[in-house]
């Protein structure tokens, strides 16, 4: 028999939510908070008094069974009298909670304990006694009341109906899922070469409940290889959903193709798209409040409606079909896809929803154990995970609120004013070129954050809706996630501060993110990371939380001969020579067009570096059209730039890009789309401070420069160069413009493919491209 396991909180909290979305002034410790009065009233209690008092009730339906559980805080026993304690900390006024029943969700909570206890004891009748705790006064408030057996079995079974016809529809989907899975074949008449074994090794690590890091080349197909085995684990019951990570928009579609193609393979899947919140909003600027969203406005009131609605008549929740149920029931977007989340298969997001601590999917913190996350391009989870574990404090943002004020007296104003006199004694202590860099975390801020936040919410409740008021919100939620880094704050981290004409800023920075990454591996079943360029995988071993895991590495399907790589020996990209070079980048180009012709992108590592040499190329001698990148592109832009790729192939493009960025990684550009690359230079960062301190940071294991600079920079030109070579038809050219490429620093580096790499110079890039050319038989 199907049984759905879910925690009384949760299930109460999913059934008895009412009215309007608004933002929740509550402390980033809250829960450690939480935890600690709860300990510290338990303490206080006499024998009778049982804490964590454990519950649970099965409901039994024709062809499934709810079990609902959960711990009620404590559960006094005398002879033949009970009594559940359900204890809450609370930033309201106590005066406000004038009656037991003041905050419904707490008490239907506890009415939950009382009926299950109730009826295991036989009892006519229970008392339930809610416990608040004021954290900013620490007063305690105790409501108390006595409770028929009757009345609680009436709330508990209206409760239970509600939620009925959300457990037969995911009852009846999860019975049809299964059965599609089980008769589900791989989608494609055969496996590439390395992918039947991919497929096996996933498979074999989430049933092993393992962590697998996965190098495998550009075309093995490694999202069906992924996805396929994860779904086979999902009807062998090792996992009840996969969570299905990556970095960008570009990516994101790929996972929903497949999951398509899967879904119209006849495998009945249900499948979440999770766009971020400022993407989704149908507002112009996003701002969760009644007052101003009228999809806020009442929205838990509709929300479960409209959930039903999208699971009774879809399968695929895409951002299209998202809004169109959130229209349609006048909810937000942001959250109906959060609460389609519970009752999907397979999520597609962002990485931040799984790893980030300020924004991470609270829905999936209770259940994560059986879950499996995979990780795409898992390249980016490195810079990511570094900026989701930092944090930077404004000082703009402080001033912003104390020129607003209205006043220059009372509370609030002292305590913007104090955080204010701490930025500035912190930036008195930046040298010449405005920089303080410490290994101690700024302790001092964090009593005047605590006050700040008191008199901020006796504020932000009451007051009105204006500029001022949205200066403290603003300065309220950033204090927030600057306390919620700081508790993270440990020898991995260094703090800087960062003092220019327009701000000064304090950094919680995160140079090694690893036992972060390691400790959500740790809340689920399983993780596999993947990229076609985790390379050298001893250094994204380390950076990304490898302990005594397996990994892999799966070369290029595709046959060599379809790809020449050609290094130039004469000439360098160093910063003090290049300008001397600039012409030899040039002829290089022309080399690729007079060698066939078709569309090539060039890629330079800065914007600054491609107007040096683009303001020096006469494109009218050269017969070509040009695209070019720039810094600030509008969507429409980057679609025409993508979209001028499917022009008739038989005419000289030149599309110019940076390493790096949104046309060099994720971007699947097939067949004669494009048919070769030049890279120019081995793809360094620049020298910056926090590459610096990373470079410190390392130096200890003699690692530094490598860490912070070689091993990103070469990343970028791995990603750069697979855009060319696509699909088993392809065939097209790399040229990487550095001397350093034939240094053995960098030959180490590169993955198998490119072992048969061909040494070229001004003299000779002509022919050796047309001699390709020539052998592959393919005229212009």
């Amino acid at each position: 028999m199907q049984t759905i396991k879910i925690a009384i909180k949760e299930f109460v909290n999913f059934i008895g939510r009412s009215g309007s979305i608004s933002n929740d002034f509550t402390s980033p410790t809250r829960a450690i908070e939480g935890t600690r009065i709860h300990q510290m009233l338990q303490a206080n209690q006499k024998e009778t008094y049982h804490k964590e008092y454990y519950v649970t009730y099965t409901k039994q339906y024709d062809d499934f069974q709810i079990i609902l559980s959960g711990r009620a805080d404590g559960v006094v026993k005398e002879e033949d009298y009970y009594m559940v304690d359900e204890i809450k900390s609370t930033t309201r006024p106590l005066d406000s909670l004038t009656a037991i029943d003041t905050i419904p969700s707490h008490l239907n909570q506890a009415k939950c304990y009382a009926y299950i206890i109730a009826c295991e004891n036989n009892l006519k009748e229970i008392d339930i006694q809610l416990t608040y705790y004021q954290v900013d006064t620490n007063e305690i408030k105790q409501l108390k009341d006595t409770f028929l057996i009757d009345d609680l079995e009436m709330h508990f079974n209206s409760l239970l109906d509600q939620y009925y016809a959300f457990a037969k529809t995911n009852i009846d989907h999860i019975i049809k899922r299964n059965k599609s899975i089980k008769k589900l074949e791989f989608p494609f008449k055969t496996y590439r070469e390395g992918q039947r074994e991919m497929a096996i090794s996933v498979y074999n690590t989430i049933k092993q409940k393992e962590i697998l890091f996965i190098q495998a080349a550009t075309g093995i197909g490694k999202t069906i290889s992924t996805i396929y085995p994860a779904l086979k684990s999902i009807q062998k019951g090792y996992i009840s959903k996969i969570m299905y990570l990556t970095a960008k928009t570009i990516t994101r579609s790929v996972a929903e193709d497949t999951t398509k193609k899967l879904y119209h393979n006849g495998c009945f899947l249900r499948v979440v798209t999770i766009t971020a919140k400022d993407k989704i909003c149908f507002l112009d600027k996003s701002n969760c409040h009644k007052d101003y969203c009228p999809y806020a406005l009442n929205h838990y009131d509709r929300i479960n409606a409209a959930i039903l609605d999208c699971l009774e008549n879809e399968a695929l929740f895409t951002r299209e079909v998202i809004e169109t149920y959130a229209l349609k029931h006048q909810v937000c977007p942001f959250e109906l896809s959060l609460d389609l989340f519970l009752f999907s298969d397979i999520s597609i997001s962002d990485y931040n929803y799984a790893f980030d601590p300020k924004v991470s999917l609270k829905r999936a913190e209770d259940q994560r154990s059986d879950y499996v996350l995979l990780v795409d391009e898992s390249h980016n989870l490195v810079d990511r995970s570094k900026e989701m574990y930092s944090f930077v404090f404004s000082k703009e943002l402080v001033m912003n609120a104390k020129r607003k004020s209205p006043t220059k007296k009372g509370k609030l104003y002292q305590a913007i004013n104090k955080l204010n006199s701490l930025m500035i004694e912190v930036r008195n202590n930046c040298n010449q070129e405005g920089y303080y860099v410490t290994n101690t975390p700024p302790q001092e801020f964090v009593t005047p954050i605590h006050n700040f936040h008191v008199e901020a919410r006796k504020f932000l409740l009451d007051s009105i809706k204006d500029d001022f008021h949205q200066s403290v919100l603003e300065l309220y939620f950033h204090c927030l996630d600057f306390l919620r880094i700081l508790d993270l704050y440990g020898s991995n981290y260094i703090t800087y501060i960062e003092s220019t004409s327009k701000d000064t800023t304090l950094k919680l920075f995160c140079i090694d993110s690893s036992q972060h990454l390691k400790n959500v591996y740790q809340q689920v079943r399983s993780t596999i990371l993947f990229s076609a360029t985790l390379l050298p995988i001893t250094y994204f071993y380390q950076v990304l939380g490898g302990d005594n895991n397996q990994k892999l590495y799966f070369p290029s399907p595709f046959p060599k001969e379809n790809k020449q790589i050609l290094i130039a020996q004469d000439i360098s990209t160093r910063y003090r020579v290049r300008h001397q070079n600039h012409h030899k980048i040039i002829h290089y180009i022309k080399a690729l067009l007079e060698s066939k012709k078709g569309n090539y992108l060039i890629y330079f590592p800065s914007y600054a570096y491609m107007n040096q040499v683009l303001e020096r190329m006469s494109f009218d001698e050269l017969d070509c059209e040009v695209y070019i990148q720039s810094s600030s592109m509008s969507e429409e832009e980057k679609d025409t730039y993508l979209k001028s790729f499917d022009k008739e192939p038989n005419q000289n493009r030149l599309f110019f890009g940076v390493l790096g960025g949104v046309f060099a990684e994720g971007i699947d550009l097939k067949n004669e789309k494009l048919i070769g690359t030049i890279i120019v230079s081995v793809g360094l960062p620049q020298i910056c401070l926090e590459r610096d301190l990373i470079k410190d940071y390392f130096n200890k294991q003699q690692l530094g420069y490598l860490y912070s600079y070689v091993y990103p920079g070469f990343n970028k030109v791995m990603q750069a160069a697979g855009r060319v070579i696509r699909t088993i038809e392809d065939k097209g050219v790399i040229v990487l413009l550095d001397d350093r490429y034939l240094t053995k620093e960098y030959l180490k580096l590169f993955p198998v493919e490119w072992h048969d790499f061909k040494i070229t110079d001004q003299n000779k890039v002509v022919s050796d491209l047309k001699n390709f050319w020539k052998k592959n038989k393919i005229d212009n």
